[in-house]
């Protein structure tokens, strides 16, 4: 193959990947099994501090600084590590119970340099390969060392091809039912991406399934709120009950109490007997009794709501974050799909291990020489793209 149609077809084609990658749904992701030394900026949220909830951005130490909270070393943490200790950082300050929910809004970037068109700074998420960082910094260029003219080509069978196809039309319908749950809609919108990749009757077929999936989960949601809902309303109805009696004891204490400084000045002036007085001063003291245990019944009842207008709360705050996380996991499944389909339809793609030469420089100099184009790559990595005559890079992870 003459050299410069080589270099067309490798450009051509990841300059297709990377039209696709920049047109691509950013991903939030909220893996809580992720490190969170990775991240570059969370989000986080304190229910009931919405002053505290907002973006913070990790520091060079690992640190994020929270008003009232204080600096938090996220170093070593998880999400559902930080989760945690946020939850009880607000216990310990405000003395209630608190519950924070951490997501991953960017990581730290991957840098490409070498043979490609755009040199710099590329979003990383996990699962990022060495193919995928490529089309993302603009494609391949043209070296300036010599090529043989026969490159090696990836091959692809109809059936992994198949295999990939029918995974990224599932995603695509699954991701369709999350979002509409999250938005709490009825019915799900058939997305024009789906009919696309499936055809019409397919992807019809497969929206009725996820319907019925929806229907389910919403119907046990709200059945859930429901349930909550009628404990409320009996607590509340009972709490309405108890108020009402502690009003009539109110004023039945009045009226003895008064009884009774009446009979004790009877007695005294020898009017009425002592037993006489004793006696309305036993009835005030009966009555005074149940006034108290009323008061603490009506404690217990308003705790009672406290906790069922909260667990309202939760229900949905945990319904709203397990879709979050799993719309986050479907958007990044898709996005790499994506990147792969576009590769596998492009016959004029060529790849070469002999030719173009990838290079991976980690933990400030550690360098992993002959990396392969589907090698996963991690934050802070630097890719060196170079042909087969290129030195080893040494100096990049020195900067």
């Amino acid at each position: 193959m003459n050299r410069r149609l080589l270099y067309a077809a490798l450009a051509l084609g990841f300059s297709s990947v990377f039209t696709h990658a920049q047109n691509a749904t950013p991903v939030q992701s909220r893996v809580t099994t992720q490190v969170l030394s990775k991240a570059d900026r969370l989000l986080v949220r304190l229910l009931g501090y919405p002053e505290l909830s907002g973006e913070y951005r990790i520091g060079p130490e690992g640190d994020i600084t929270m008003a009232v909270i204080g600096r938090v070393n996220v170093s070593g943490l998880d999400a559902a590590s930080l989760e945690k200790l946020l939850s009880d950082r607000v216990t310990e300050i405000t003395g209630k119970p608190g519950k924070a929910t951490v997501e991953v809004i960017a990581y730290k970037p991957v840098f490409v340099t070498g043979l490609v068109e755009n040199s710099g700074a590329v979003p990383w998420q996990p699962g990022l390969t060495v193919l995928q960082a490529v089309a993302l910094a603009g494609g391949l260029v043209q070296p300036t060392s010599k090529l043989n003219d026969e490159p090696g080509s990836v091959e692809r069978s109809d059936a992994e091809y198949r295999k990939l196809l029918d995974d990224q039309i599932r995603s695509v319908a699954t991701i369709a039912r999350l979002k509409s749950e999250r938005a709490h809609a009825p019915a799900i919108a058939i997305p024009d991406i789906l009919t696309k990749l499936a055809g019409k009757d397919a992807a019809q077929d497969l929206i009725q399934r996820e319907q019925l999936v929806l229907s389910s989960r919403m119907g046990s949601l709200d059945a859930q709120l429901a349930a909550n809902a009628r404990a409320k309303t009996a607590a509340n109805d009972e709490l309405h009950r108890l108020q009402e009696q502690r009003t009539l004891l109110d004023g039945q204490i009045e009226q003895q109490r008064s009884t009774a400084a009446e009979m004790n000045d009877l007695q005294k002036r020898g009017v009425v007997r002592a037993e006489t007085a004793r006696e309305a001063a036993f009835r005030l003291s009966d009555i005074e009794e149940k006034r108290t245990n009323t008061l603490v019944a009506i404690a217990r009842v308003q705790s009672l709501i406290f906790s069922l207008e909260s667990g309202e709360t939760v229900i949905k705050s945990d319904s709203s974050s397990r879709l979050d996380l799993d719309i986050s996991r479907l958007e990044q499944k898709i996005f790499q799909n994506s990147i792969e389909l576009e590769i596998w339809r492009s016959d004029t793609v060529k790849q070469s291990e002999f030719l173009i030469r990838y290079q991976i420089v980690r933990n400030g100099g550690v360098i992993t020489p002959d990396a392969k184009f589907y090698s996963e790559l991690l934050p802070k990595d630097v890719l060196v793209v170079g042909d087969d005559g290129s030195s080893t890079p040494s100096a990049v992870g020195d900067k």
